[in-house]
């Protein structure tokens, strides 16, 4: 579930370059093989702190261990980031699951945007990952 073409790999490489001039950022391809099958995309905000502005997995490729795979690539790329933020639709349970799983704790919700959905705000400590 979520917006239209939520689960489109398309929609996400768009919204990717879309928010490519907003501020600093770092992008990510996902590969299985040679294949692009997603993305990352990290805006540093301080020393300590980054927000995962976007992670997607196409559909397909999903349940494979890709996710998990990306957080440990996150951590050693950003070593000295103690607080990761990001959020995620409301409607995507899915998400939220996977966030949770992996040490993010849900801190606050959006604002309802005009196609009806809100936007759920999780953080992660570096402190309450298991290593």
């Amino acid at each position: 579930g979520g917006p239209p073409r939520y689960n489109e790999l398309q929609y996400h490489v768009e919204l990717a370059d879309s928010r490519a001039y907003a501020k600093p950022h770092n992008y990510y391809k996902i590969l299985w093989g040679h294949v692009i099958v997603g993305g990352i995309v990290v805006f540093p905000t301080d020393n300590d702190t980054c927000h995962l502005g976007l992670m997607f997995i196409a559909p397909e490729y999903q349940d494979r261990g890709l996710g998990a795979q990306c957080f440990t690539f996150l951590d050693q790329q950003y070593p000295t980031t103690k607080r990761w933020t990001l959020s995620t639709p409301s409607c995507c349970t899915r998400n939220h699951y996977f966030y949770e799983k992996h040490g993010y704790v849900k801190i606050g919700e959006g604002e309802v945007d005009p196609e009806g959905f809100t936007d759920w705000k999780y953080e992660r400590s570096r402190l309450a990952v298991q290593v």
